[in-house]
Parts: C-alpha cells; sequence; structure tokens
C-alpha cells in the first residue's frame, strides 16, 4: 500500500476486514465506532490482526495500539496518521547547512 495515496477510508477499511477475519464474522457487522475489545479476539488473533495491519500498511506497530485505540475509527486514524507522517519525511527536503 505504500506505492499509493490512501484515504482514511481506505485505511479503516483494511482495519475492518482483517478484524473480520480475525474474529470470524462479516466485515458488514464491523462499523467504525466498533470497540476492538468486545470483538474477542485472543492474544494469537490480536498479534496475528495487528501483523496484517503491519504487513498491509508497511508500518512496524505495537500490539499495544489495541489498547490505545479502543474503536475500529481510533485506529484507523492513528494508523492513517502515522501513514502521512512516514509520507511527509520521506519528501521532506534535506536541510542544507
Amino acid at each position: 500500500m505504500t506505492n499509493k495515496s490512501f484515504s482514511l477510508h481506505d485505511v479503516q477499511d483494511c482495519v475492518i476486514q482483517a478484524l473480520a477475519r480475525q474474529a470470524g464474522c462479516e466485515a458488514l457487522a464491523i462499523g467504525p465506532q466498533h470497540s476492538l475489545k468486545h470483538l474477542g479476539l485472543s492474544s494469537i488473533e490480536a498479534t496475528a490482526f495487528v501483523g496484517h495491519i503491519e504487513e498491509s500498511l508497511d508500518l512496524m506497530l505495537d500490539l499495544t495500539i489495541l489498547y490505545e485505540h479502543a474503536t475500529v475509527d481510533s485506529l484507523a486514524r492513528y494508523l492513517f496518521d502515522r501513514m502521512a507522517a512516514r509520507t511527509v519525511a520521506v519528501t521532506a527536503p534535506a536541510c542544507l547547512d
């Protein structure tokens, strides 16, 4: 996903699809305000979920993001901001001395 510009909606959809896969439910059953805690992911499923997000979005993440961002929307916004910050850092010109 790094060679293309993605919207917040795209990132949110990625999160929902990965959650649905790990939780064994339909993606349509998961909305932006859905609580990550209420999906009942085991620690193994949560680790696999974060790993999928890392691979899909080309980010290095800590498993604690699932505790720091309680809803799909909060997590997606955090991931989107991380991707945007990385893009700015990569494209920012070097300072000249």
